[in-house]
């Protein structure tokens, strides 16, 4: 199970593989999940889970509501399940988002200007198609242990009707915190 203050409701799935970091202790390094503040409980309705690779909740403020989402994209290699999951992922917006909804969606992107011309097309026509805007680092956001490999593919994707709400991006680098065990960077805003 995801390990977790009783006082953070959490809506997600967890991935279906172990990796070492997951052998540190009890908590689930590798999935998706969004998590709030109990105290903001009453403005946010969990949406059902449909696909392994997001999760998502509904938030009504004054008088916006904001579809926020949590992804996980296919890692390279894998573009046949990249395009079906930004598939599913369409539909789950467009079953989810009445017209003046706010999208919000932090992802891992799993896609770079290394990826393949197929994937970074794929993944840009998704943009398009629902017309978001990336808001995140221009710098590399993952560092592969390997410490020679990195890429800027961890980023927020926000509709230009939220984009004022949404501020600065700050960007917690793996490489100075020490107690991030991931080798993605912690995105904040």
């Amino acid at each position: 199970g995801v390990h977790r203050s009783p006082d953070i409701p959490l809506a997600g799935c967890l991935d279906m593989f172990t990796n070492a970091e997951d052998r540190l202790g009890d908590h689930v390094w590798h999935g998706t999940a969004v998590a709030w503040h109990r105290e903001l409980h009453s403005p946010i309705k969990p949406l059902k889970v449909v696909n392994e690779r997001f999760a998502g909740i509904r938030i009504k403020c004054d008088k916006i509501s904001v579809v926020a989402i949590s992804l996980y994209l296919p890692t390279s290699g894998k573009d046949d399940e990249f395009s079906e999951c930004l598939s599913s992922l369409s539909n789950f917006v467009t079953e989810n988002c009445s017209t003046g909804d706010g999208i919000l969606i932090g992802t891992d992107t799993n896609c770079s200007e290394k990826s393949t011309p197929r994937r970074i097309r794929l993944y840009k026509d998704f943009c398009e198609k629902l017309d978001l805007f990336k808001a995140g680092s221009t710098l590399p956001t993952f560092h592969h242990n390997n410490s020679v490999s990195e890429s800027n593919i961890d980023t927020f994707l926000i509709s230009r009707n939220v984009m004022s709400m949404l501020g600065s991006v700050l960007v917690k680098c793996t490489l100075d915190e020490p107690l991030n065990f991931s080798c993605h960077d912690l995105l904040l805003s």
